[in-house]
């Protein structure tokens, strides 16, 4: 069988074909999103620290953090050979600005006119970070504004033209009803691309949960595991991780003069030390450690946060490794690492099939605008592609287990979810079996399951949205089974039974439907 995704480009060529410009124009935009990078939107409340975290993820202080203009414009990172900046209007019309850095490194955009009138701000850069992913910086969403706070909600639903979103990275600190009613909209919006399968929270500022303290990790790990299991933020994304964005820069940047002001810290006596750091203006002001200039110190505060400069100096003063290696201890403290690669199993791994998903409702609604015959059978061309895919399969499924979850028991909803890679998409994270295992005990348990799963889509539910969830599981197994089998092929195609009737999209929409 082929490649879903040449398999859509292939059906959005042919209608390209059959269309009107402006639908051509469209599913253009679509054959070009579907052949790029996955595009994932970083998005939270004003102040929740959504530009430092973008920064952290691209390993570069790209995106501004002030309160400046900059911050309130919707701004796409992307990979580019060369760097370049490149303001978009509301007429479409493409502006090419400076390339200009602050001295901490941060991008200075001159939009060149009112933040009202910016569509969207694009920003080239030859990253690795940014070689499979386009980052969406946007604006907050209790801007100040409510024509710009309006304007990240569309670009985050994929509204705003010439921008749409496969995933979204969303920060919180406390659990507000905008966050729920956002994270909603997005959830059960009538778009290909949206549901809970493809958002991630992130329990931002995670050192200032615990007050700055050295066990504000483990207190920023119990909040976001009670935020894990609330039903009201279950439902709607697919896990939630702590993370101090500004460790996460700074871990990086750490100069020699840094790591030895540091270490003159962790030198203290322990009794001075812990006077020393009780507080961020105890800290500047105190009359030592004498080495370290009062002006250097407030940069270490303003950089690493109270939270990093103790962790730091507590681990100096440990002897549990050198300066040197102190860069990696907070590199590891921010959570970041963890992010990442969240975002590369949940993500990245299923990347074709989020924006295979995303293409089809380009070709879905090309289609919708035609008459008669030709609507019926371009549809129809749609549908049977949608309807073969065992991704968007999974997908619909895994949207359907948070969203509106089918009459099953409780730990076979859980081992559902992992089976279709709501936990990761390798075969070890869909079987839960531990990543060292061998291709046998892989092919095993994957036989074990399917056996099970046979069983149980053959009972008789009563609940059409059980019976789908229990195929589409079965499907999934089956097609584990043929991988890791000597001579096995790809998973077989689902049947239209696999998929819900009438729309590739409507497979991500809590219908319970079979």
């Amino acid at each position: 069988m082929a490649d879903l995704g040449a398999r859509v480009d292939a059906l959005l060529e042919e209608l390209e074909g059959e269309l009107a410009d402006g639908a051509s124009a469209e599913l253009a935009e679509a054959r070009a999103a579907l052949a790029g990078p996955l595009r994932v939107a970083v998005a939270g409340w004003m102040k929740v620290g959504k530009s430092t975290l973008l920064n952290a993820l691209l390993g570069e202080p790209l995106a501004a953090t002030d309160a400046g203009e900059c911050t309130r414009a919707l701004t796409v990172y992307r990979y580019g050979a060369e760097p370049a900046v490149v303001v978009v209007d509301d007429d479409g019309v493409r502006h090419e600005r400076p390339v200009a850095r602050a001295a901490g490194g941060e991008l200075e955009i001159d939009l060149g006119l009112g933040p009202e009138r910016v569509r969207l701000v694009e920003v080239s850069w030859p990253l690795a970070a940014l070689g499979g992913v386009t980052y969406l910086d946007t604006p907050g969403l209790e801007s100040p504004s409510p024509g710009l706070a309006a304007r990240a909600r569309r670009a985050l639903l994929g509204e705003l033209a010439g921008v749409g979103v496969d995933a979204v990275v969303y920060l919180l600190r406390h659990l507000h009803a905008s966050d729920l009613s956002f994270l909603e909209a997005f959830a059960v919006a009538p778009r290909a691309d949206a549901g809970p399968v493809n958002a991630v929270g992130v329990l931002a500022r995670a050192d200032e949960v615990g007050g700055g303290r050295l066990d504000a990790s483990a207190a920023a790990e119990r909040v976001a595991d009670r935020y894990r299991h609330d039903p009201r933020l279950r439902r709607l994304v697919q896990t939630v991780v702590p993370v101090n964005g500004l460790l996460g820069v700074a871990a990086g940047r750490l100069s020699a003069d840094d790591r030895a002001a540091l270490g003159a810290v962790a030198e203290l006596a322990p009794e001075r030390r812990a006077v020393v750091l009780r507080s961020a203006e105890l800290f500047v002001a105190a009359p030592e450690p004498a080495a370290v200039a009062p002006l250097h110190r407030a940069e270490l505060v303003r950089r690493l946060g109270p939270y990093g400069v103790r962790l730091a100096a507590g681990w100096l003063a440990s002897g549990s490794g050198a300066e040197a290696q102190v860069g990696e201890v907070l590199w590891r403290a921010s959570g970041v690492p963890e992010l990442r690669a969240l975002l590369q199993e949940r993500f990245a791994a299923r990347a074709g099939a989020l924006k295979a998903r995303s293409a089809l409702l380009a070709a879905e609604r090309a289609a919708a605008s035609c008459e008669g015959p030709q609507r019926q059978r371009l549809l129809a061309a749609v549908e049977a592609v949608a309807a073969n895919a065992p991704e968007l399969a999974e997908l619909g499924v895994l949207n359907l287990l948070r969203l509106a979850p089918p009459g099953l028991p409780a730990d076979l909803l859980e081992e559902a979810e992992g089976l279709l890679g709501g936990y990761g998409a390798g075969a070890a994270e869909r079987l839960g079996v531990p990543s060292t295992a061998g291709p046998s005990a892989l092919a095993e348990a994957a036989r074990a399951a399917a056996q099970r799963w046979r069983g149980i889509s053959e009972s008789p539910w009563g609940d059409l949205g059980a019976a789908r969830t229990a195929r589409v599981v079965l499907r999934a197994c089956e097609g584990l089974v043929a991988a890791l089998s000597d001579g096995g092929g790809p998973p077989p195609a689902p049947g239209p039974a696999d998929q819900q009737r009438g729309s590739p999209t409507s497979a991500g929409q809590p219908d319970g439907g079979a």
